[in-house]
């Protein structure tokens, strides 16, 4: 009785010793970022907000948002062409992020409202990418995104649309 008593002993002390452990590294982990997107989410640049929930060390739920800036896409190739129209974008995307330490492989969904005189008036797009993401606060965070709309967007849509992003910001 005396060994099993030990052995219950023993083994509730090292987990609660492993779940300080695990607890401690992530509330070091920053989970505000704000960034500066060049291209993606349908916006030449745009700044968002991120807010990182903390599921385990492997796993981060990410929700964003963001406001940017996007214009008609035209070649002018005879002759001079009229301004080009400009539009704001409203992004919003969640997406879940797997890894370990810095690295995460990043997928999710995300979507764009335009404002303006745009034949396309909202992108629902999947985002698949890369992201560094620091362990402590501010230090500089980066990612690497692909997407490509499955709504929305057609060969007559006048928006410039890049499926790749690079993303550079301040974790805190």
């Amino acid at each position: 009785m005396k060994k099993i008593f030990i052995t219950v002993v023993f083994v509730t002390v090292s987990l609660f010793t492993y779940a300080v452990t695990v607890t401690d590294t992530l509330d070091l982990r920053p989970v505000n970022n704000i960034n500066l997107n060049i291209l993606g989410d349908a916006a030449i640049v745009s700044i968002k907000y991120e807010r990182l929930i903390l599921v385990s060390e492997r796993i981060l739920v990410m929700g964003k948002l963001g406001f940017g800036y996007n214009e008609n896409f035209k070649i002018c190739i005879f002759g001079p062409c009229a301004p080009a129209d400009s539009y704001m974008t409203l992004s919003q995307a969640l997406s879940c992020n797997l890894g370990k330490g810095r690295h995460f492989f990043e997928f999710g969904i995300g979507g764009t409202l335009l404002t303006g005189k745009s034949n396309t008036h909202y992108l629902l797009y999947p985002t698949l990418g890369y992201r560094l993401q620091p362990l402590k606060s501010k230090k500089l965070n980066f990612s690497l995104v692909a997407s490509f709309p499955f709504t929305g967007y057609d060969e007559s849509a006048d928006i410039l649309f890049s499926p790749i992003g690079v993303i550079l910001g301040l974790s805190f």
